[in-house]
């Protein structure tokens, strides 16, 4: 997924079975800054802080070979995205929207899928903000969807 994929205002429920993805960027500028994820997945929405995210029991430093934004190896602190949605089934499908209009569509059949291709957010720690993407195309931050091995489940850029 592009860098940019985590960079909007909310997530709601859309008809048949149609999810947005997205993100509020609270009050901070600069790359260091707090951040708040809201995902509705139609039954009231829940609310992440970055530190409320990297907290969590779930929270993995994450190795991305060839990550598809910055073209090189990264690390991540990250959870599995699926943990965050509760209840999706593999005939969904999620809408992340970013921040400057970007919208990408992925199965909830990749994000569930046991086939050795794992769906992470990768959280931005305020204190060690990530690298500017290549070729002048913004930040990934503070919240980017990442694969490690992707091509296990026929994940495409």
């Amino acid at each position: 997924m592009p860098g940019t994929m985590m960079s909007g205002t909310s997530l709601k429920r859309m008809a048949a079975g149609l999810f947005v993805l997205a993100v509020a960027i609270l009050g901070c500028t600069g790359p260091a800054r707090a951040a708040q994820l809201t995902i509705d997945l139609g039954h009231g929405a829940t609310r992440w802080s970055t530190a409320t995210l990297l907290a969590r029991a779930d929270a993995r430093t994450i190795t991305v070979l060839g990550d598809v934004a910055f073209k090189r190896t990264r690390h991540y602190r990250a959870v599995p995205l699926a943990a965050l949605l509760p209840g999706i089934r593999a005939g969904d499908h999620l809408q992340f929207v970013a921040k400057d209009g970007f919208v990408a569509e992925i199965p909830a059949a990749l994000i569930l899928s046991r086939r050795g291709s794992v769906a992470w957010l990768a959280i931005e720690e305020p204190a060690r903000p990530w690298p500017a993407l290549p070729g002048g195309h913004g930040r990934a931050g503070p919240f980017y969807v990442v694969w490690t091995q992707p091509r296990a489940a026929g994940v495409s850029s």
